[in-house]
């Protein structure tokens, strides 16, 4: 048993006692009765401070967050030179590495304003392999060297991504499907590897405040997804999962759908496996997410990722095994398309992940459909500098319309880690600010929601997108016993200041994962 005494609860006028059972929120009272009534159990005192229900994050990618950690880090880089000098540095202080892999550039960052090439790469080795992707994730450069080793040539062709070619020669820029060539190289860790990943991954989320995630790991080859469901398999069972994880699952093709769900074997209230998760088109800042009109200063309009008939099939598949989808889908035309699929499709958890660049009629059709929608706050922040130099200024202020899309349907809120911080404090900052960090820039403010509405997203909207929002998402008896004490009340201090709480005490199911 655990038991919170003088907690701050909304809807309640006086401090709160909780007490915590088997997981689940037994009885809420004041405090000096269950201080009375339970003896001998252990006690954690909020001191008046604002409990909330612990956060969810709707679309993660747990690994690969804590992979990139002990990776290159290029995101401060603000050239081309620093990132070369950066590479440099990074081979000195880690002999040992075979493969160089580099995360979070960001061209738009950088003083000559273009992608990394393979001539850049060259300068910081020709003889390891290096591998550097941009900040989205979708669109990657590798030197000469990863070239030769994975034998690519300007035959080399992919459905639904792309190698750059100029002059006749590959530039090293590789897009959307045709990273999949890299896992050759990239991807090649073991269980106990893969288990150290998310313990480290687990223990950030408890620090910022995040009981539940819900994460996008198990993506690709199927022999990738059977070592990353025996390490997840293997934490819950010993108990160390201190995150409720629910995955979102990628497969290769349509019918690998079912052999992934074929294996597993194990599930409890740490460890669940959800929808089919699938990936329509590509990113706003490399150019790949799909629009209707060209990029503004470009003759391209995007990339998509599957044909109409490939994304009839996976849809069909998750049918058949009764799961919902989920879609990536960043420009209007991807997002169009995702919902003409989905409305298909007669579930209540179907959802359109991203929704970044929406028109007016896109945005009713999410009323219409009921299609649910996992928006990333925090890439207002990033988005709100370049979204009027890619689309029309009248397309760039419907779009993030977080409060128009929490209003339609469901709608909750994630970061999209390591796309973006982890931190959900962040998230709800930009969702109820609509400003940049450093509080200078405002974009769309009547896309605002409410401090209310952004924690709802984060808790109870969230927890429906896992089918557990009957037990999960709000401090109630007969829900988990999941909650957080921050230091600021976040329901009464000036919203700029959101960005600053820190988080007390992180107590899952009963348990304390994390205290400052």
């Amino acid at each position: 048993m655990l038991l919170v005494l003088n907690a701050k609860i909304k809807g309640y006028d006086q401090l709160q006692g909780i007490l915590i059972e088997n997981e689940f929120i037994k009885e809420i009272a004041k405090s000096e009765e269950l201080e009375a009534k339970y003896k001998d159990v252990e006690v954690i005192d909020a001191k008046g401070n604002r409990v909330l229900p612990g956060l969810n994050d709707s679309h993660l990618h747990l690994v690969g967050y804590s992979r990139l950690k002990n990776n290159l880090r290029l995101e401060n880089a603000k050239s081309i030179s620093e990132v070369i000098e950066l590479g440099k540095a990074y081979i000195k202080n880690n002999p040992s590495k075979k493969v160089i892999v580099g995360n979070l550039y960001n061209d738009n960052n950088l003083v000559e304003k273009r992608l990394l090439t393979k001539h850049d790469l060259d300068k910081i080795s020709i003889d390891l392999p290096i591998i550097c992707y941009r900040v989205c994730g979708h669109i990657c450069t590798i030197n000469s060297k990863a070239i030769e080793v994975l034998n690519l040539n300007l035959n080399t062709k992919v459905d639904g991504g792309a190698l750059d070619v100029e002059n006749g020669e590959l530039t090293g820029v590789i897009r959307e499907n045709a990273l999949n060539l890299l896992n050759e190289i990239t991807k090649n860790y073991s269980v106990k590897e893969y288990k150290e990943f998310i313990l480290d991954g687990i223990k950030d989320a408890n620090k910022l405040g995040l009981t539940s995630l819900q994460v996008n790991d198990l993506s690709g080859e199927l022999d990738i997804h059977k070592k990353i469901y025996s390490a997840y398999k293997e934490l819950a069972i010993e108990n160390k999962l201190n995150a409720r994880i629910n995955h979102q699952i990628t497969p290769e093709v349509p019918n690998e759908l079912i052999e992934v769900y074929k294996f597993f074997d194990f599930e409890n209230n740490y460890l669940k496996f959800g929808p089919l998760k699938l990936f329509i088109d590509g990113s706003l800042g490399a150019n790949t997410a799909a629009l209707y009109d060209n990029y503004l200063g470009d003759n391209q309009n995007g990339i998509l990722c599957l044909t109409k008939s490939e994304l009839t099939n996976f849809i069909n598949a998750a049918k058949s095994i009764k799961k919902p989808v989920i879609i990536h889908a960043i420009g209007d035309r991807g997002i169009d398309l995702a919902l003409d699929h989905l409305k298909t499709y007669s579930t209540e958890r179907n959802a359109v992940v991203h929704v970044q660049i929406t028109s007016k009629e896109i945005l009713e059709k999410f009323k219409k459909t009921k299609v649910n929608a996992i928006v990333q706050p925090i890439f207002i922040n990033t988005d709100m500098f370049m979204v009027y130099d890619k689309v029309a200024k009248s397309l760039a202020e419907t779009s993030y319309a977080f409060k128009t899309l929490f209003d339609n349907t469901v709608t909750s809120f994630s970061s999209d880690a390591p796309v973006e911080s982890l931190n959900p404090f962040l998230g709800i900052y930009h969702a109820v600010t609509r400003k940049d960090l450093s509080e200078e820039v405002t974009y769309n403010i009547s896309e605002a929601v409410s401090v209310a509405d952004a924690i709802h997203a984060y808790t109870v909207n969230g927890a429906y997108m896992s089918y557990e929002e009957k037990i999960k998402g709000k401090l109630e008896v007969g829900y988990l016993g999941d909650l957080i004490i921050i230091d600021k009340d976040i329901y009464n201090i000036e919203n700029t200041k959101i960005k600053d709480i820190n988080v007390l005490y992180t107590i899952t199911g009963g348990r304390v994962v994390y205290e400052k």
